[in-house]
Parts: structure tokens; C-alpha cells; sequence
């Protein structure tokens, strides 16, 4: 049974593992051949952003089975751009991935309550990528409905996030690189397994089954 990684910046050709590598909108011409992915709008990289040009770019790919969802996008209070204008965007975001189908991959910085008060009433599916907060946050975000992936965070010696990551709903997690390389996915997945004390093809087979659920079209 293969690795998954949900959200990935740097694609590694490795045998054992599946992996939805995350794409810039303006980007979109230099995808590989045959790989998973997910079209982006960054909240980091949104000063030529055109709403009309990634919806045109959505549509070219609306039937493409790799298509796999929307994001990675969101709010995140340390960049230039303001909280109503990332607002806008984001619900531009999500206005495509109910139009095609497809969940959300969530970036979020220091705007979790805005956040959940936008997502409240909302029906399509939602991945905070790169959770590392603390437990009552996770909780508020299991109870609204929101799954969670963890990652390289795992390894900076924080106890703590090891209970937090024992809270999650095995039914609500996912694991990922994102943007780093000192962790591969296989090193990822070997400390979860040791922090939550399952056997690693277990864990291998319940988040293939979170793959199912969440990508489910």
C-alpha cells in the first residue's frame, strides 16, 4: 500500500507514494504529465490574481480526474494583502469548487476565527493543510466540520502537538510535506505512527480511506 500526500509543493518521483502536488493558477502550463493535483490561489500571491483567469484555467480542467481540488487558499494575516479582500477571493475559491465538484485545501495563519465564521453553513468539503496549533483549536474545527493534515511541524520537539494529533479523528487526518525536504512522506507518516502508537500500514489504510471520503466527486 502506497504513502499519500495530500499537499505537496516539490514533487519526488517516488514509486511507493501518491501525491496531490499543489499548482500556482499562473502556473498551471508547467504541470507534469499524469500527476494529481490542486490549483492554487495563495493568499500570499494574490496581487495579480484575476478572477476571471482562474476560473478560465478551472474550466480548461472541470473534467480532469487529476484535478483533485481548490487551494491551496485562505487568509493569512502576515501578508500585505487585507483581510476583505482575502475574504473576497476566498469565497471566489469557493465558489469554483462547489461549481466543480471539487473540496478545498485551506491555508490559515492567525485567522482561524475569521475563518470558521466564514466557513459556518458552507457544504463543501474543507483541509486545513499544516495544522499545528493547539487542542481547542482542533477541536472547533473537527466539530465544524473541517478534516486536518499534519506534517514536518511533528518534529520540532513539541509534546504538545503530539497530543493534539492523538485528538484528531482518525477519520479527519491527513499527512503532508508541503513545502519542505528535510522530511520525505514516508518519515512523516513513520512519526505518526510512533506518536499514536498504530501499526504504519494501518495508518497507511485509513488515510487511503480519507482519500476516498474528501476527494469524493
Amino acid at each position: 500500500m502506497k504513502f499519500f500526500d495530500v499537499h505537496t509543493h516539490l514533487l519526488k518521483d517516488k514509486p511507493d507514494t501518491n501525491a496531490v502536488l499543489n499548482v500556482f493558477w499562473q502556473d498551471l502550463e508547467n504541470l507534469p504529465q499524469g500527476q494529481p493535483f490542486s490549483l492554487s490561489a495563495h493568499p500570499w500571491d494574490l496581487d495579480t490574481y484575476s478572477a476571471a483567469e482562474f476560473e478560465q484555467k478551472l474550466q480548461t480542467h472541470i473534467d480532469n480526474p487529476l484535478f483533485m481540488a481548490v487551494g491551496e487558499c485562505g487568509l493569512d494575516k502576515n501578508t500585505a494583502f487585507n483581510p476583505d479582500f482575502q475574504i473576497s477571493v476566498l469565497n471566489e475559491q469557493y465558489k469554483f469548487a462547489e461549481k466543480s465538484g471539487r473540496p478545498m485545501i485551506i491555508h490559515c495563519v492567525r485567522s482561524f476565527e475569521l475563518l470558521l465564521k466564514w466557513q459556518k453553513g458552507k457544504h463543501v468539503k474543507m483541509l486545513v493543510h499544516g495544522f499545528n496549533r493547539k487542542i481547542e483549536l482542533l477541536r472547533e474545527l473537527i466539530k465544524a466540520g473541517f478534516y486536518l493534515s499534519f506534517g514536518a511541524a511533528l518534529f520540532e520537539d513539541k509534546t504538545s502537538l503530539n497530543a493534539v494529533l492523538a485528538e484528531c479523528p482518525p477519520d479527519r487526518l491527513f499527512l503532508e510535506t508541503d513545502d519542505q525536504e528535510k522530511y520525505n512522506i514516508e518519515e512523516i507518516y513513520k512519526k505518526v505512527a510512533s506518536i499514536l502508537e498504530v501499526d504504519i500500514e494501518k495508518l497507511k489504510a485509513q488515510i487511503l480511506e480519507n482519500r476516498t471520503t474528501f476527494f469524493k466527486q
